[in-house]
Order: structure tokens, then C-alpha cells, then sequence
């Protein structure tokens, strides 16, 4: 009988938030309606009793509250880190941004001219190694996704893709180079390999 009466408090404990703030209310209103009249007086067992439960479904119910609002502060602290490691890859293209080769603005003038955030290119990214070894581009492969050597996925990540579409005149496209019309500008022609 102990050990029923045991579960079914252990049980009680993993209420909902919504069912002991249900519970803590009947509770204290049963002791009020008690207490004024409206109720008949109870024994003092019966009223210590409820007013253990009163205080657990309290309790319980101010920590499913205090969960509540830790999850969502975590939200707000993941949301603030991601802004702020978004404004900080912003900030560091825009400090290197003067120190682009000529190559590499064309690759990026070329990407934005025709909105390809994301493209394919040789395994070690042909011209556009240097860009990928800053983080201006990045491989977007998935562990267990099968491609070519010659066709790996890569992208312009999100924050540099903002600061270019904020100053397309620092990423001209140019479609012309070296005498010979320039398709895939971060390809290596396979003559030069």
C-alpha cells in the first residue's frame, strides 16, 4: 500500500505545468472555501494534507516556468551569438576586401553578376583556393554525399554574400580576360594544368 501510494506521488511529480498550476488553484481554493464557511471545516490532517499538495503543485509549477523561460533565454543568447558571429565574418570581409586579388574579385564579381551563391569546382577549388582558405567560400558537401573531384559543391558564405550585395561596384564583372571569354573564372583552364 506504501509503495502504491509512492508511485502515485512520483507520478504526480510528472505532471504538466498546466495540470499543477490546475491543481495548485482547485487546492487553494478548496482551503479558502473551507476556511470561510462555504466548505465544511476539515480535521488538521486532511488540511496539512492539502496544504502539502498547495505548495507542490507551487513548486512544480514555478519550475516548469523557470524551464520555460531558461529555454527561452537560450534561444535569445543562440540568436544573439549567431548575429554577433555573423557581424564579425562581415566585418573581417570588409577589412580584407582591399587585399583581393584581381582574380579573386572577378570570381566573386562573376558569382554575384549571375546570383550563383553556390557552385561546383574542382576538388582543391582551382583559382578560387585562396577564397576558400579565407572562409569567403566554403565547401558545402554533407558527410556521405558522393560527387566528382572536379564537381565539389562549394558557396559563398552567408555574411560575405550581404557584404557584396551591399557593394556590387568592388566585385565588377568583367567577362573578358586575357584575350579569351572567361566562363567559371575560378576554373583552371585544363591547358594550364
Amino acid at each position: 500500500m506504501m509503495e502504491a501510494a509512492l508511485s502515485k506521488a512520483l507520478e504526480y511529480l510528472k505532471t504538466a505545468g498546466w495540470q499543477t498550476t490546475t491543481i495548485a488553484i482547485a487546492t487553494a481554493l478548496f482551503l479558502y472555501l473551507s476556511k470561510t464557511g462555504v466548505l465544511p471545516a476539515l480535521d488538521p490532517l486532511p488540511t496539512l494534507v492539502a496544504w502539502v499538495i498547495l505548495f507542490l503543485s507551487v513548486a512544480l509549477t514555478v519550475a516548469v516556468i523557470g524551464a520555460s523561460a531558461q529555454g527561452g533565454i537560450e534561444g535569445l543568447w543562440n540568436i544573439f551569438l549567431r548575429r554577433r558571429a555573423r557581424l564579425k565574418a562581415e566585418k573581417s570581409f570588409r577589412d580584407y576586401e582591399p587585399f583581393l586579388s584581381e582574380k579573386e574579385r572577378q570570381i566573386l564579381g562573376y558569382l554575384l553578376k549571375h546570383k550563383l551563391k553556390t557552385f561546383t569546382a574542382d576538388h582543391d577549388g582551382g583559382y578560387a583556393g585562396t577564397l576558400i582558405a579565407r572562409g569567403i567560400i566554403l565547401y558545402i558537401g554533407v558527410p556521405g554525399q558522393s560527387f566528382d573531384l572536379d564537381k565539389c559543391p562549394l558557396a559563398v558564405s552567408d555574411p560575405v554574400w550581404a557584404v557584396m550585395e551591399q557593394m556590387p561596384e568592388k566585385f565588377p564583372h568583367n567577362p573578358i580576360l586575357k584575350g579569351r571569354v572567361e566562363v567559371k573564372p575560378w576554373r583552371v583552364p585544363w591547358e594550364l594544368r
